[in-house]
């Protein structure tokens, strides 16, 4: 139950849990689209887990100390 997050960079674009995928508003003429698209935006993981708490954990010792 516990919310993670490891080794990622910060400007990688992310969306909310709540994000829902639904067929895009079509055009008049050119090829359907295949895919769903996002009923939102994605966002920069930094600007998500800013507000987030957040604590150290050590899994092990390593060579050089703590990881």
């Amino acid at each position: 139950g516990l919310a993670w997050a490891v080794g990622i960079p910060r400007h990688l674009k992310v969306y909310p849990v709540d994000v829902k995928l639904i067929w895009p508003i079509t055009k008049v003429r050119g090829k359907p689209r295949k895919h769903h698209v996002p009923d939102i935006l994605s966002i920069a993981a930094e600007h998500m887990l800013a507000s987030a708490k957040w604590k150290a954990v050590s899994w092990r010792s390593g060579t050089k100390g703590r990881l």
